[in-house]
């Protein structure tokens, strides 16, 4: 019982602190995932893999949700999911939520009423603690007790004539041997002055706790820095670049090399570029829309709200592939006219509203609010005291005067990647790689993940500091590698390039697919 407390109350109340303290912690990215799809309403599966935020969890589990309805506020409803999800990836029995809820609740409010977790020896507790559903009786035939109920209960045992803090002499002398019985045979310091979540602490310093293990006894392992270790011989750093030379044979061949010459990996990569291939300026959608003729030749407002159309509706869409448009659209009435010629082929057509993972509110019903965006974008791309980072953000927090999103659907990623759009465009100033490498750190997404895959940055607790010396350092040891010199032209080789490139080994699973020792 007390080990399941222990591991629920851990779960929970960490949750609960990184609610209202947001970071780049691994905990607070997942909640974030979670809340966009609770908050975004839309009924569906979706799959949340250990491999985007605890790496070191291998195999990489994957737990898929059925979302139907919102059963709870959207606070509660992160809390419990994302409860679910970590005791899944960690392969811990999770029958319910509101079992393991209740019962929870019920050994803290004993705990904390009795001072001591010897209270847990008694066999009514493990009786009470058993049948969960029989604790309160206001309560349905199938439900358990409610939060409210609990809290009653819990009320109920601080005024409890043997419980509770007013207990007579003689009961708090018979708690008193429960105590010593408990220290002496299992070794669990008890206090009377200290809450649940002390007891908590302290029996956190007396057990020895075995090392977790998977469903098929797998120890999970935990990815260290490697930072004593001469990046040039990190083998998975040369994996990374090894696996890059090989999908640059792919797209770098003149003419290309057809399909059926092709190894398993680089045709998966060609099959889906805009997806898979790790470097950016080859992809598809990015070639279509580039060059002379594509929409970000335009420096004008056009251009600019063809540009939040490519970013925010038309990306990786058959609509592009199929039709062969270059992405630009004159005016509003150039781009209706084009929605309306192919509304019979539906939504998906146009608009790939996964087209960065799951997004909230992405629709091709946003084109009316970017096209008032785009008049306020692109006065301010005409500001000579602009950059890179103040583009990105001006795109991320920006108001309406309804005190809405300016730029609808556009996140930190998405943002992201049309402010990489406008520098390749000229109308960002080039940053630095400091602030290319600033901005992984902020985004706290793919490239992240593939720096810790390469042991370049911790996999628990990390700082700014080491995701930029991170990235930085990978940066330099490819831009001085005499085998990838021979293609650094060919793939648009920069710091966006490297970025772009972490996302799809981390996302592809590229590491855990590979036949080779790499080291992992």
């Amino acid at each position: 019982m007390l080990s399941h407390y222990r591991l629920y109350t851990w779960v929970s109340d960490s949750i609960e602190h990184v609610l209202d303290h947001p970071s780049s912690h691994w905990w607070y990215r997942l909640i974030k995932a979670v809340g966009e799809v609770v908050e975004r309403g839309v009924y569906g599966t979706f799959d949340f893999d250990s491999s985007n935020f605890l790496p070191m969890i291998e195999p990489p589990r994957t737990y898929s949700w059925n979302f139907q309805r919102k059963k709870h506020d959207q606070r509660t409803a992160n809390v419990l999911l994302s409860s679910r999800i970590i005791f899944h990836w960690l392969d811990l029995p999770l029958e319910s939520d509101d079992k393991h809820n209740v019962q929870s609740l019920f050994l803290k409010s004993l705990m904390d009423s009795c001072g001591t977790a010897s209270i847990l020896l008694l066999d009514e507790v493990w009786t009470a603690y058993s049948a969960p559903r029989d604790l309160c009786s206001a309560r349905s035939k199938q439900a358990y007790p409610s939060r409210i109920a609990m809290k009653k209960l819990a009320q109920m045992f601080l005024d409890h004539p043997i419980l509770g803090c007013n207990r007579s002499l003689e009961i708090q002398q018979l708690i008193g041997m429960l105590q010593a019985a408990h220290s002496q045979f299992i070794g669990l310091p008890a206090s009377h002055n200290s809450p649940s979540s002390a007891i908590f602490a302290e029996s956190l310093l007396t057990l020895s706790l075995p090392q977790p293990t998977l469903s098929n006894n797998t120890p999970l392992k935990v990815s260290l820095p490697i930072s004593s270790m001469p990046i040039s011989e990190n083998d998975r750093v040369i994996f990374f670049r090894d696996w890059l030379l090989e999908i640059a044979e792919a797209y770098t061949q003149s003419p290309p090399l057809p399909m059926d010459q092709l190894n398993p990996e680089q045709r998966r990569v060609r099959e889906n570029s805009d997806s898979s291939c790790p470097f950016r300026e080859l992809a598809y959608s990015r070639r279509r829309v580039s060059g002379p003729n594509g929409l970000f030749a335009h420096h004008t407002r056009a251009g600019t709200f063809s540009a939040l159309l490519f970013r925010g509706i038309l990306f990786n869409t058959e609509a592009l592939r199929e039709t062969g448009h270059t992405g630009f659209f004159e005016s509003f009435e150039a781009w209706s006219q084009f929605k309306a010629q192919y509304a019979d082929r539906g939504e998906k057509y146009i608009c790939n509203s996964c087209a960065y993972g799951t997004t909230r509110g992405r629709t091709s019903s946003n084109d009316k609010y970017f096209w008032i965006a785009s008049e306020v974008l692109h006065q301010k791309l005409q500001d000579p005291n602009i950059s890179f980072t103040s583009i990105w953000q001006f795109i991320v927090n920006t108001k309406d005067n309804k005190k809405n999103k300016l730029f609808r659907s556009f996140g930190d990623l998405s943002a992201y990647l049309l402010t990489v759009d406008l520098t390749y465009a000229r109308r960002i100033p080039w940053p630095h790689l400091d602030e290319v490498a600033q901005a992984v750190s902020v985004l706290a997404k793919g490239a992240l993940h593939g720096l810790q895959k390469m042991n370049l940055v911790p996999t628990n607790a990390y700082t700014e500091d080491e995701v930029k010396e991170g990235f930085k350092a990978l940066y330099r040891l490819l831009d001085g590698d005499s085998k990838f010199k021979t293609v650094k032209g060919a793939v648009v080789f920069d710091p966006f390039m490297v970025e772009h490139a972490l996302c799809k080994i981390s996302k592809d699973r590229v590491y855990e697919r590979a036949n080779r020792n790499v080291g992992i």
